[in-house]
Formats: C-alpha cells, structure tokens, sequence
C-alpha cells in the first residue's frame, strides 16, 4: 500500500502473528533524524507516540549501530530504556530488535516482546524476524516516498494557486499618458514573493508609484 499507516500495520501484525510474540512496536526515525517514534504497537498499555533519542535505550542503540539485537533478560539489561516500561507498565522480559534498512538508511527498529508461553526467542525466530524485516523496511521507505511526493504535489498546488492570485492583482498594463512611459515586471525567486507593486494617477499632474 502507499498508504504508510496502512503498510505499517500489514507489515507489524503479520510479523507479530509468525514470531508469536506477545507485545511489539516500530519505531520509525522522525525528521531529524536524532529521535525514534513509535508510530505502531501492540501490548497491554499504548506507547504510540513515545520518543527515544537514536542512541538511547535498545531500541536507540539498534537504531546507532544497525545491529540486531536479542536480549533474553531485558530489565538487567543496562541499556534498557526503563520510561517505556514505566509508561506503559509492561514487563519486558525478552526482545528481539531488528533495524529497517533499506537502500542504506536507516528508517526505524521493529522490537518484538515476550514470545508467547513463556519460552525464549529462538535463533530460528531471529533469522526470520531478520528476512521478514528487510522485505517490511522497502514497503514502509516505498509507502513513505509516495506519501511524500503526494504532500509535495500537494504543495505545489497550492503554491501554484498563490501565484496566481498573486499575479492576478498586480496592476496590468498602464492605458498610457502622453508624458509617461511606465512598465513593471514582478519575478518572484520562487512560486511566491512577498513584493507588491502598483501606480496609477492622481489627478492630471500627480503620478502614485507603490512598490
């Protein structure tokens, strides 16, 4: 789908349903590239929403050094980010954290929690949870650039619009007078520029130039 919200919940709950897990999120990097956000997951509290600065907690350190990474007892775990626990107040008790890389970048980390019945991940589940993400990582990079270029021609519509309306209400040609010669010519830098312009004649000897 180029729909991201819709890609990112075929690609999380399928990817929950095979690795039976009881909990999970995706964390995609924002704008800025510095902070990870949870934009799904699924548990017994939402952490949507939730920020981790890159390099902070699992989740930040996968998202650093574009390591998998498993941890069988995550509250031992030093780097474990205990906010999220506390916000949610969930245990966290095992996770598999996988990069989504795709082309190169890095978009975000998907984290599944607790396999289900109490047993531990597997390195059978590791290496699946590792092919299913990389196929997950091209379809969200795919639904966020259709997104994107959808928001830009948005924009570009309307900026379009703008410089219309703008043109529009700049003066036309002046209808002449036998002792003035006047012309005018607006070229915004851009779509859009914030310059006005106007004259017109006072009476018969008096000439208003606006810019």
């Amino acid at each position: 789908s180029i729909d991201l919200d819709e890609t990112l919940n075929t690609v999380f709950y399928n990817i929950l349903d095979v690795i039976q897990a009881e909990a999970g999120s995706i964390f995609l990097v924002d704008e800025s590239g510095e902070t990870l956000v949870c934009r799904i997951c699924q548990g017994p509290k939402d952490i949507l929403g939730v920020r981790v600065p890159v390099g902070t907690g699992i989740v930040g350190y996968v998202a650093k050094t574009r390591q998998i990474d498993v941890t069988s007892d995550v509250q031992s775990d030093k780097r474990h980010y205990g906010q999220i626990d506390e916000q949610s107040g969930f245990v966290t008790k095992s996770m598999i954290s996988v990069p989504l890389i795709s082309k190169s970048e890095v978009l975000g980390v998907i984290q599944v929690i607790n396999k289900k019945g109490g047993q531990r991940f597997s390195k059978d589940d590791v290496n699946l949870l590792q092919a299913l993400s990389s196929g997950g990582a091209l379809a969200i990079q795919n639904a966020s650039y259709a997104q994107r270029l959808v928001q830009e021609e948005r924009i570009r519509s309307e900026l379009m619009i703008a410089h219309q309306i703008q043109q529009g209400i700049l003066p036309r040609e002046f209808p002449g007078h036998q002792d003035i010669h006047f012309e005018a010519f607006n070229a915004p830098a851009k779509m859009v520029g914030g310059d006005f312009y106007d004259y017109f004649q006072l009476d018969s000897k008096r000439f208003a130039f606006v810019i």
